[in-house]
């Protein structure tokens, strides 16, 4: 892993599919069988079906996978997982799309490579390295970014991931 830099991204909005709920209640983390797996493969099931709008989604080079807590999430466990790509022609989505604003916002980011791969976010110094920074975390939500360097679930060894945690404006 590499030290950590501070980004500032957005706004954007994301085109894809969402799940609320346990996404580990029947399969662990990083296994396909997941809710987050098989909604990721439901999202490519369905871009399949929308040839010209799946070249437009898949043209940005990264797709973002957002982890959203809710109020009750750490009483219930459950939480918002949202997958998608940035897109810019909401008037034009696909009916079985949704949309995710993604704020402007400036974020601490990780590059987390090989193995470290399937550690929890947590895992990570985050509050040690916001503190070093002079910020503190936004936790109700951060995102993994998987870009070129995502080789695929196969090839976890060899690939890298974006974690992105968002920053608390003062």
């Amino acid at each position: 892993m590499d030290k950590p830099t501070i980004m500032e991204i957005g706004p954007f909005l994301l085109a894809g599919f969402s799940f609320y709920g346990d996404p580990f209640a029947y399969h662990m983390e990083w296994e396909n069988e997941n809710e987050i797996g098989q909604l990721w493969s439901r999202f490519y099931q369905s871009l399949e079906g929308q040839p010209e709008f799946s070249k437009i989604v898949q043209s940005g080079g990264i797709m973002y996978e957002m982890h959203l807590l809710h109020p009750q999430s750490k009483a219930t466990g459950r939480y918002e997982v949202f997958i998608g790509a940035p897109y810019t022609t909401p008037a034009q989505l696909p009916v079985h799309f949704l949309l995710k604003n993604a704020p402007a916002k400036r974020y601490l980011q990780y590059r987390v490579n090989g193995t470290a791969i399937v550690d929890d976010p947590e895992h990570l110094p985050i509050d040690r390295d916001m503190h070093e920074f002079g910020y503190q975390r936004d936790p109700t939500y951060h995102f993994v970014g998987y870009d070129d360097q995502f080789l695929g679930m196969d090839r976890l060894d060899e690939s890298t991931v974006l974690i992105l945690i968002p920053i608390l404006e003062s």
